[in-house]
């Protein structure tokens, strides 16, 4: 297998042409508070035979449901609407706004259209997330960005929070009965947050301390979980790449300075509650709390909880690589389900890419959250708890030979190290393992004949490491293999190829890395051209293998490949089933044996089905090569 090496790219997915919409909760069996929340987006298009897109737009637009409080609900709805109004109109001065980022992309065209031509176009994005909501407050996040053609996009972050039992929009001052003692006790805490370790690293920019008196005194801030948030923007306080900033004043250090009605409920009861995923319709069921269709075209299931839970939100999802997920806005909110309580949801569920996630509070306050996934062997739905991974022990010796470790458990260290020998026709010197154990030596022969790795790791977390190797066997293609030691003997631990599940003695990959949440592996993946991707692996059924819910990535890939032929494919928004022709797209991810994920220019995300089969060496798509469908598919000699 080809080691393809290749350069990081950063991307900003920006959401496809959708609108994503929630139900409204059933009485009978609605929250105390619930937000479903609509994205509204558009693509703003030059209007000449290029037909390109100038500037996307998108908005989230939430809505809010409160039992039993008609009044404050529609003050609240109001004033979330006045601010979408303000996200689309800007300040009125024409500076800001989408007519006048409109007008300056129209600008922008008409003087160089090259750029917009070639994929490129202006942006402003919005996504909100609920912070907070309970019997006392309701606090919403809204992070985006404005992309002027740049080559960056200004991130900004916004916030807004309510009095849910009167709808009033809350402004710091209404948070205390002595609002001057509260922010200036604040802004002490955030200091000396600033001077700790936590930022040692953190270069401040001269003055930021006037900042963050700034900051607490107008915002943005809101009310999470955990206490009161100060959000300083990317280049606020510190250089752009620093990035953002959130400072957590913590409910116990505020202690009554703040005004008891915005104090988190601690009234909740119950035990360690759940969530259940399962295939049904929950439209119909009375139990239904709320539900929302992320996509027309997606596959229904329902999320049931266990057991009394709180603080319940249904978010999207992104990652980079496919291990580290972050949010990126609310779908729908419920600041309690009971026991029996259902969530109904419609949405396309990308096999070992999640896009969503459920997250919950238990009673207790500990915070749970699962990504919503799809088996490979068979398809069902899954619930994966990504934040608490085995820890793997582990060390990367191969520089560090002769190395010595317990192999086999006896509490008495083996030594490790490579040999080399010529192979049986004379030709390379080839790379073995050799372990000295007292008076034994067990040796076992490879086809690597450079760029060798060697790790020992408890791949099957039993205390005993095995030897993970991995290196060059001929002309940049790399096997891997994985050995245990016992019995004075090494073996060859079982590693499922990723296509075809069938078990070896080795696989054709090489190891990336491995930390103490497990091995991530790299192959050259041969889908639509030959690219490097990455895959967590796993210790499962007597075998190494793909993790769970995991696939290929290609999170270095630059090559944007375009289309000659409008190519089938599902559109994750369910408004296309094919790529136009003329569309360039970037491929993300594969499960290597039936799909492949893009992203095109205009910031859509969706797969195309790809298959085996016939007298066509490749793929083929809806039957057809895939070499027919664009200009050329840079697949490896």
């Amino acid at each position: 297998m080809k080691k393809l090496l290749a350069f990081p790219l950063a991307l900003a997915l920006l959401l496809p042409l959708c609108a994503c919409g929630a139900g409204e909760a059933g009485e009978t069996a609605s929250p105390a508070v619930s937000v479903s929340v609509q994205t509204v987006s558009q693509d703003c298009r030059s209007g000449d035979a290029a037909d390109v897109v100038l500037l996307h737009y998108a908005d989230d637009v939430p809505t809010v449901t409160i039992k039993n409080g008609e009044a404050a609900q529609t003050a609240i709805n109001t004033a979330l609407q006045e601010l979408v109004s303000a996200f689309s109109e800007g300040s009125g001065d024409g500076t800001d706004g989408l007519n006048a980022y409109l007008n300056m992309a129209k600008s922008d065209y008409a003087q160089s259209a090259d750029r917009f031509l070639s994929g490129a176009y202006y942006a402003m994005e919005r996504h909100v997330s609920v912070a907070r909501g309970d019997n006392g407050v309701l606090s919403l996040v809204y992070s985006g960005f404005v992309n002027l053609g740049g080559a960056h996009s200004w991130p900004f972050i916004s916030a807004a929070s309510f009095d849910l039992a009167t709808g009033a929009k809350l402004a710091i001052d209404d948070l205390s009965g002595d609002a001057q003692t509260l922010k200036s006790y604040c802004l002490s805490y955030i200091t000396d947050l600033t001077h700790g370790a936590d930022y040692a690293d953190v270069q401040f920019t001269d003055g930021y301390e006037q900042t963050l008196s700034n900051l607490v005194a107008d915002g943005p801030w809101y009310l999470s979980a955990d206490g009161l948030v100060f959000a300083a923007g990317a280049g606020d306080i510190a250089p752009y790449a620093a990035g953002e900033f959130r400072f957590t004043v913590p409910y116990d250090k505020i202690g009554t300075l703040l005004r008891s009605a915005y104090l988190p409920a601690s009234n909740r009861t119950g035990n360690a509650g759940g969530i259940a995923i399962a295939d049904t319709d929950a439209s119909a069921s009375p139990n239904t709390a709320g539900s929302t269709t992320l996509s027309q075209t997606g596959r229904a299931f329902s999320l049931t909880a266990g057991g009394t839970i709180y603080d319940v939100a249904l978010s999207c999802v992104d990652s980079s690589d496919g291990l580290e997920f972050t949010t990126v806005g609310t779908r729908l909110y419920f600041s309690e389900l009971s026991d029996g309580q259902t969530v109904g949801v419609q949405a396309v569920i990308p096999e070992g890419m999640p896009n969503l996630c459920i997250s919950w509070r238990n009673a207790d306050g500990t915070a749970q959250s699962r990504l919503i996934s799809e088996s490979g062997k068979d398809g069902s739905l899954l619930l994966i708890d990504y934040r608490q991974p085995q820890r793997m022990n582990y060390a990367e010796i191969t520089d560090a030979l002769p190395y010595a470790v317990d192999l086999d458990g006896d509490s008495a260290n083996e030594t490790v190290e490579f040999v080399k020998k010529q192979a049986p026709d004379g030709s390379d010197m080839q790379y073995a393992v050799r372990v000295t154990d007292g008076g034994m030596t067990a040796e076992y022969q490879t086809q690597i004949i450079s760029d060798p790795s060697l790790w020992c790791a408890d791949v099957d977390y039993d205390g005993v490491m095995e030897l993970l190797l991995s290196g060059n066997v001929m002309s940049d293609d790399y096997v891997l293999w994985c050995l245990k030691y016992g019995d004075g003997a090494l073996t060859p631990v079982p590693i499922a190829d990723s296509e075809s599940g069938k078990t070896g003695d080795s696989t054709d990959c090489w190891i990336e890395r491995v930390d103490g949440e497990g091995l991530m592996l790299g192959s050259a993946q041969d889908v639509l051209g030959s690219y490097g991707a990455l895959r967590q692996y796993e210790y499962a059924d007597g075998a190494l293998r793909p993790a769970e819910g995991s696939v290929w990535t290609f999170s270095r890939n630059e090559t944007w490949l375009k289309t000659v032929a409008a190519v089938p494919a599902a559109y994750d928004d369910g408004l296309k089933d094919a790529i136009p022709a003329g569309t360039s797209i970037l491929l993300t991810s594969t499960d290597g044996v039936s799909w492949v994920r893009f992203v095109d220019g205009s910031g859509g995300a969706g797969a195309i089905t790809i298959a085996r089969g016939g007298d066509y060496w490749g793929w083929s798509i809806a039957g057809s090569p895939d070499t027919a469908y664009f200009e050329s598919l840079p697949y490896a000699g």
